[in-house]
């Protein structure tokens, strides 16, 4: 039993901290992944509004262009 405690016991010195790292360095990837999840929510709010705009411009200028229209001349 001597040897299979001691290659348990190699094998969990080298693991845990191991295990640690990466632990650690998905925790950094998972903040991150969610910053830039949350920028590009913000980017398409952003971009929908200035769509919204854009639409709300187009739809002015059509109705002038109406009035425009039905002036006399």
């Amino acid at each position: 039993m001597a040897v299979v405690e001691d290659v348990r016991k190699v094998l969990q010195d080298f693991l845990a901290p191991e295990l640690r790292s990466i632990d650690a360095r998905l925790d950094g990837l998972e903040k991150r992944v969610e910053r830039m999840d949350s920028e590009m929510k913000d980017n398409h709010r952003q971009i929908m509004q200035r769509f919204d705009l854009l639409l709300n411009l187009k739809s002015m200028e059509e109705r002038l262009t109406r009035v425009e229209q039905k002036l006399p001349q």
